[in-house]
């Protein structure tokens, strides 16, 4: 009788037990509701993300410290750990083109799924990590997400010069991203407050991120609606990121000087993120006046960005910025006087832009291959060996035939002979030769892939008597650009005392197919010359780039 009463006395109910349960469920459901699981996954990827970028960046250290002439990529090109069967990331760039656009003379790299994470070289990092006596990374890291359309994928960028490195990728959590609690994105001593980069010169980019004092920032507050006044800094309202593609412009007859932007003139526009010591340029677009009345009309005017920016809410911008659609954030009038240098450039084009569509060259015609390759590359100053390698060789292969032609089959060319690599196409033997021979993604000429070959090594001889091939190549204009003013097709030469030269040297060092009407159509295409007639609007675009 005793025991059970102490039985009793120590038990719990079934009454009990489902209220303890009851509790424990609420305050479980509390705790994760406070936790957020998603964002503290986020935040695990994150720290995985940080700490992968670190060891990419110890591991190319410990091989230039093994190797100080060990080979770290191309300069001008983001390697990118996308997989893709095209080498210049042609799914990502023009299939579905979801990588930013990027400035001239530069490109991307996306290595095959079968080795995109082998460490020989191959791999989506271009260094050669496994012909070390000690190997630093037995595989390539890449983003647990990498997904281009999330924007999350890790990016490397070299000097090969200098054998200087950067490693970049965006951080998914609140925390670590942009004024986050752990925010490892603007506290990372790079120049990019919205990647977390990791290397020896994080200075390394593709984009100019022009920095701008706060001295030249004048405070301002509005409302985001159209019709306001214009403000010259401004904290965007809310949390969390959005993607802007579109910048808008209110322009206003101003106590009666003439602002406003006829049909044909354009100005350009810019944002600026920044902190409390300096703004750094994130985008830029381009605004076309409107109407038919010559002083333009008053309104809102929008230009796509030229590649699409990560606004953070809540931080301070110069410029405003709207969504597709809705112009919800104001665009200032301008700096004050003494911050000049800080301001887009605001260029009148007059006749670039008749009847709402843009001047070209008459040659690219309705062929949208031809367009693209006019509109993004012909003419753009290259001083990257390894893509003047691939025009040089390109254009040996169109010899007697359409440049329509070539470009079809560029990916082919690009596949079949190793990315233009001068290094591993002067290694082709007579086994890779039958190869060629039958592959059908190629223009299949016996004597163009022998030539080809020939060219790579008398290619690599340049780059070791020269330091590099442009250095040698641009000699033949003097080092920069040759700018003409061609009014018609019929003024453009087939060659030039220039190509001469350069033919007659380049035959003398063992070249093959590089006769001076070719060696023109290759200055052409590299932009050692401009031969853009002056009303394209390519003309004055690449006039500046040198």
């Amino acid at each position: 009788m005793s025991y059970n009463k102490q039985v009793n006395r120590t038990a719990f109910t079934l009454i009990e037990l489902l209220i303890v349960v009851g509790i424990l469920a609420i305050l479980a459901a509390v705790v994760l509701l406070s936790l957020n699981p998603i964002e503290l996954i986020n935040q695990a990827r994150d720290s995985t993300r940080a700490a992968e970028l670190k060891s990419l960046d110890k591991a190319i250290a410990f091989a230039v410290a093994q190797n100080s002439n060990i080979y770290l990529g191309s300069s001008s090109v983001i390697y990118t750990s996308l997989p893709d069967t095209s080498p210049t990331c042609y799914t990502y760039t023009t299939i579905t083109p979801v990588l930013p656009i990027l400035p001239a003379g530069w490109s991307y790299s996306c290595a095959p799924q079968a080795n995109f994470r082998t460490v020989s070289g191959a791999g989506w990092v271009p260094v050669d990590l496994g012909s070390l006596a000690i190997q630093p990374l037995e595989t390539l890291p890449v983003d647990s997400i990498n997904n281009p359309d999330k924007g999350l994928y890790y990016t490397y960028i070299t000097n090969s010069s200098r054998q200087t490195w950067k490693f970049s990728s965006d951080m998914n959590s609140k925390s670590f991203s942009n004024s986050g609690t752990k925010d490892i994105e603007s506290r990372d001593g790079g120049p990019n407050y919205f990647l977390f980069e990791a290397g020896s010169d994080l200075s390394l980019s593709p984009f100019a991120e022009q920095k701008v004092p706060t001295t030249c920032v004048q405070l301002g507050s509005g409302v985001n609606g159209p019709g306001s006044e214009f403000y010259s800094k401004w904290k965007i309202p809310g949390t969390g990121k959005v993607t802007v593609t579109k910048l808008w412009y209110w322009q206003k007859n101003y106590s009666g000087s003439d602002d406003l932007l006829g049909l044909g003139e354009k100005i350009e526009v810019a944002i600026y993120a920044g902190n409390d010591t300096s703004y750094i340029k994130v985008g830029t677009a381009i605004m076309n006046g409107n109407g038919t009345d010559p002083n333009g009309v008053e309104g809102w005017l929008s230009g796509d960005l030229d590649s699409a920016a990560e606004i953070t809410l809540g931080q301070n911008y110069v410029f405003g910025i709207g969504r597709i659609g809705s112009p919800l954030y104001i665009v200032p009038r301008d700096f004050n006087q003494a911050c000049n240098n800080y301001l887009p450039r605001t260029p009148s084009y007059s006749n670039i832009v008749s009847g709402g569509k843009m001047k070209r060259c008459a040659w690219p015609g309705s062929n949208q291959l031809m367009i693209d390759y006019h509109d993004r590359e012909w003419g753009v100053p290259l001083r990257n060996d390894q893509k003047l390698f691939e025009f040089i060789t390109l254009d040996a292969f169109q010899a007697g035939l359409s440049w329509a032609i070539v470009l079809k089959k560029r990916r082919g060319f690009e596949k079949a002979f190793a990315k233009f690599d001068p290094r591993k196409v002067a290694k082709f033997d007579n086994k890779k030769i039958v190869r060629l021979l039958k592959d059908e993604s190629i223009i299949r000429n016996r004597q163009k892939i022998n030539a080809t070959i020939e060219n790579a090594n008398q290619f690599l001889k340049i780059q070791k008597e020269f330091g590099s091939f442009h250095k040698y190549i641009w000699q033949f204009v003097g080092g920069k650009p040759k700018v003409n003013k061609w009014k018609s097709n019929k003024q453009i030469p087939a060659k030039t005392k220039e190509s001469d030269t350069m033919s007659e040297d380049l035959k003398k060092r063992g070249f093959k197919f590089v006769g001076s009407t070719i060696c023109y159509a290759f200055m052409q295409a590299a932009g050692l010359v401009n031969d853009h007639l002056v009303t394209c609007f390519r003309y004055k675009e690449l006039k500046k780039v040198v």
